[in-house]
C-alpha cells in the first residue's frame, strides 16, 4: 500500500485548493487520449486498471463529499479557533499513521468493478472533477470559518472523527494515492499503445 501524506499544513484550507488543482492536472494527463480498452487494461488480473483506480477513488469520494458538505455547513463561527489548533494538529500526525497501518476494507468492491468496466475513463474523471469542485468550495468556505473545531465521521470508519480541515486534506491525499496506482499501470511495459 502506498503511503498517505497530508498536505498542506494544518490551518491552511486554501492550500487544499492548490493540492486539488495539482491532482486534477495529474489525473487529466493520465487519462488524456486513453481508449476504453487502454483504460480497462490490467498488467495482471489481480492488479488495478486506470479505470479501476479512478473508480475506487470515486466511490470513496462519493461517500466523503456529502459528509463534508453537512459538516462545513454546520460550522457557524470562528470563536473557537485557538482551541481547535491543538486538536487539529494531533490529527494531522495520526491519520497518515492509521491509514498506513489499517488495511482498506473494500465494502463496495463489486459495484466498483462493474462501474469501472462499463463507464469510460473520461466519464469517471468528469465526475471526479465535479466532486473536486465541491471540495474546493468547502475549503474556500473554511478560509472564513474555523473548520478545525468541528468533527466529521469518516465514511466506512465512523469511529474516526477528525476535524473538518483534516478530512478536507484527505481528499487530495487519497487522489495522489490512487493516481500513483493509475500512473503505474499507464507506465507499465506491457501497456497497450494506441
Amino acid at each position: 500500500m502506498s503511503s498517505l501524506t497530508l498536505h498542506p499544513l494544518p490551518g491552511d484550507p486554501l492550500g487544499i485548493v492548490g493540492q486539488l488543482d495539482l491532482a486534477d492536472e495529474r489525473a487529466l494527463s493520465i487519462v488524456r487520449g486513453l481508449t476504453d480498452e487502454q483504460g480497462n487494461w490490467r498488467p495482471h488480473p489481480s492488479d488495478d486498471s486506470v479505470a479501476l483506480s479512478l473508480a475506487r477513488y470515486l466511490a470513496w469520494l462519493r461517500c466523503l463529499v456529502p459528509v463534508l458538505r453537512d459538516a462545513v455547513h454546520g460550522v457557524r463561527s470562528t470563536w473557537r479557533a485557538r482551541l481547535g489548533d491543538v486538536r487539529s494538529g494531533w490529527w494531522w500526525r495520526v491519520i497518515p499513521q492509521i491509514a498506513g497501518a489499517v488495511p482498506i476494507v473494500r465494502l463496495v468492491e463489486g459495484d466498483v468493478l462493474r462501474e469501472s468496466a462499463r463507464r469510460p475513463v473520461r466519464d469517471l474523471m468528469g465526475e471526479i472533477l465535479v466532486l473536486h469542485g465541491e471540495v474546493r468550495r468547502f475549503a474556500r468556505e473554511g478560509a472564513v470559518r474555523d473548520l478545525r473545531t468541528a468533527r466529521v465521521p469518516l465514511p466506512r470508519v465512523p469511529v474516526l472523527r477528525p476535524p473538518i480541515d483534516v478530512a478536507l486534506a484527505l481528499v487530495p491525499a487519497m487522489a495522489r494515492r490512487h493516481l500513483r496506482r493509475a500512473e503505474r499501470v499507464r507506465l507499465h511495459a506491457g501497456f497497450p499503445r494506441a
